[in-house]
């Protein structure tokens, strides 16, 4: 719910309490449930997108002061690469299969890009 404390919290429980050192789950009747979910979660406190609006970092804890995501998709098939750090976002580019037009939101602004087929170099700034 883009809290991410709260989204942290439930991933080292769950990776604390309910994974084996090979990072699979315990959870039956199966495990890959467990594993999915937790990849999954970790994904959309990444990056999240409903309807027309692609969110970036939309749930990152106050711990994670820089990162980088590699190759993570968003619907329409958007391929997303990009790091952070102090608060903004850096060297941001996106592949697409297509020319499209999006709206990207970082931090509650929005900005719309046009892309070409191929990879796109992008500013938040």
């Amino acid at each position: 719910m883009l809290d991410g404390e709260k989204a942290n919290a439930h991933l080292k429980e769950l990776i604390g309490k309910t994974c084996l050192p090979n990072l699979f789950s315990t959870h039956p009747p199966f495990q890959i449930d467990g594993n999915f979910g937790g990849a999954a979660g970790f994904a959309e406190m990444l990056i999240q997108s409903q309807n027309e609006d692609i969110v970036l970092l939309p749930a990152i804890p106050s711990s994670w002061k820089s990162g980088s995501v590699h190759g993570l998709k968003a619907r329409g098939n958007y391929k997303f690469n990009f790091n952070w750090s102090e608060g903004k976002i850096r060297d941001l580019v996106v592949n697409s299969d297509q020319t499209a037009n999006i709206s990207i939101k970082f931090k509650g602004n929005s900005k719309r890009f046009e892309l070409k087929k191929g990879e796109n170099r992008l500013s938040f700034d």
